[in-house]
């Protein structure tokens, strides 16, 4: 969608035009659309969007994504180890759709980085693994896939050892 169609069909809300252009929403989420839609409307919010912005804030974000669960998600061991705290599975019904993609990642060492208020020198070790999508049995089965995502990212190879511990999810053990 370009710039022109994005302000005409959707800022400007053409009926017929934002009609054509959400078809493939379902009903709920046309009404949030829409809803969402005409109370940026009423405050103008994005009157001032310029083709400049809209391209550029394009390519940044081409699709969006949600990086869950954040903040810190993991028990530093003695031994150096790292044990994933506690995930509520339902991060999967809640979040997400089908259709939507899941990118594991497993990033070590940003706990290195904060030292209170100060930034240090770290290492950080990334690891992704192959994306996948999103599917309807999935969401059905959040208690069981939402801990499989877990699982997948503890998984991964890094430079610091990850673990998934079942006792530590089902609370059976707190670190």
């Amino acid at each position: 969608m370009n710039y022109s169609e994005f302000m005409n069909n959707i800022i400007h809300n053409r009926a017929d035009n934002f009609t054509a252009v959400t078809n493939r929403l379902n009903e709920n989420e046309w009404k949030e659309l829409d809803q969402y839609l005409n109370t940026i409307k009423q405050n103008k919010a994005l009157d001032e969007l310029d083709a400049a912005d809209y391209y550029l804030f394009k390519s940044l974000m081409h699709e969006p994504f949600l990086i869950f669960p954040e903040g810190s998600r993991s028990y530093n061991e003695e031994n150096g180890d790292i044990t994933m705290k506690y995930v509520n599975p339902r991060f999967m019904q809640a979040y997400l759709r089908p259709g939507d993609v899941i990118l594991p990642i497993n990033i070590v060492g940003g706990s290195d980085i904060t030292n209170g208020w100060k930034l240090s020198p770290a290492t950080l070790g990334v690891s992704v693994a192959k994306p996948y999508k999103v599917t309807a049995q999935m969401i059905e089965n959040y208690e069981t896939e939402g801990l499989n995502v877990m699982r997948t990212i503890a998984a991964l190879p890094n430079i610091k050892n990850v673990h998934f511990d079942e006792d530590v999810q089902s609370r059976k053990r707190r670190l």
